[in-house]
């Protein structure tokens, strides 16, 4: 779960193998394997940020392997142990994060550190280090996170499991499952994660397009070929109307009703104290997750009681501002084009803004009335 996302800029051209069409500020590349690269030239920004997706359409978690995922992304993220401290010996950082849909793992690096920071990716693409010590000291540290979990986290999970049921396990993980985890069961998913089609890796930052597409294909070319399930991921959803949460369900990225659903989530939570929108950007029917981050008290009556003619221009306002503040940012910016680009090549982020742009008002009214008790 993360807060809402989106970015737009023009779109770039797309390379069928590694042979990539220079456009002004973005260049796309599909490897033979099907892994694939996104290189953006960002020159106002003071850092590069080299983003690894690894898809999760070959790894999904069950009951017996829920949190495998999330506990390879602390063991990748490790690699030898070292890796943390030899990049913030350099003033860079790794961040990892696991979703339902991906796992993303984020190096930051000075501009002229474009080389570190994609050996430091290559390096938590291999097989960890396992041992029974090992596996219980990154559980141990994955309990102390759940420990810490805010409100946000609690109602994203919530209303996932009221809405989808075991479609969608947290991908957090079950710490029981975690602790039985054998080196072979983690060693077989590990090697599904990565492998072409599962995986994508985005530049962003000051930087030439063609230098930096060549080095970063480099990094993802070596990945064997596997092909990978078609169809959806998750059935329908369930409505959600919680006491803490409402949640509408929503579907692919780049569906209009998507959009229309941004608009009035962020409209709505801007008349609630604390007040949030949650939503990880999908290829796949989703969430989008309304809730107060101060209060565990029910949702204020505003929210059933709301005026859709009110809303509807701040609505617009609301979501295209946050795309403007997604612009800005080389992480921002680089995690949306690439949590589309592993789950499906074909998705944009200009898609959510041409349709805010053609949104009608009786479309504004049907996505506002999925977040109201009245329209459930």
């Amino acid at each position: 779960m993360l807060p809402v996302l989106a970015c737009a800029a023009a779109l770039c051209g797309l390379a069928s193998s590694q042979v990539g069409v220079l456009q002004p500020a973005r260049l796309r590349t599909l490897l033979p394997n099907g892994s694939a690269v996104l290189v953006e030239d960002m020159p106002q920004s003071r850092y590069t940020s080299i983003q690894l997706f690894v898809s999760s359409r070959l790894t999904r978690d069950t009951p017996t392997t829920s949190g495998y995922r999330h506990l390879l992304e602390h063991l990748e993220a490790r690699a030898d142990g070292k890796l943390d401290w030899e990049l913030e010996s350099k003033g860079a950082f790794l961040y990892a994060r696991t979703f339902r849909d991906f796992t993303v793992f984020e190096v930051r690096v000075k501009p002229t550190d474009l080389d570190l920071g994609l050996r430091s990716l290559a390096r938590v693409m291999k097989m960890p280090q396992l041992s029974p010590e090992i596996v219980a000291k990154e559980c141990a540290i994955i309990e102390q996170e759940e420990a810490l979990e805010d409100l946000p986290m609690l109602g994203s999970k919530a209303a996932w499991d009221a809405a989808y049921g075991a479609d969608a396990l947290d991908p957090l993980g079950n710490l029981e499952a975690m602790r039985s985890a054998t080196a072979g069961g983690l060693r077989e998913i590990h090697d599904k994660e990565f492998s072409g089609k599962c995986l994508a890796l985005t530049v962003v930052g000051p930087l030439d397009l063609d230098d930096a597409t060549r080095r970063a294909s480099a990094i993802l070319e070596a990945a064997p070929k596997f092909e990978t399930p078609d169809g959806p991921l998750r059935g329908p959803a369930k409505p959600v109307d919680l006491p803490t949460v409402r949640a509408a369900p929503v579907p692919a990225f780049s569906e209009p009703l998507t959009a229309w659903s941004l608009a009035a989530g962020l409209a709505l939570a801007s008349d609630m104290e604390g007040g949030y929108l949650a939503y990880t950007p999908s290829c796949q029917k989703a969430l989008m997750i309304l809730g107060s981050a101060e209060s565990q008290e029910s949702l204020p009556a505003s929210v059933d009681q709301a005026d859709a003619a009110t809303l509807f221009p701040r609505g617009r306002i609301l979501a295209r501002k946050w795309v403007s503040r997604q612009l800005a940012s080389a992480s921002g910016d680089g995690f949306l084009r690439g949590a589309l680009l592993v789950q499906d090549p074909s998705a944009r982020p200009e898609d959510l803004l041409d349709n805010l742009k053609t949104m009608t008002f009786p479309q504004f009214q049907k996505a506002l009335a999925a977040f109201q008790r009245a329209g459930k």
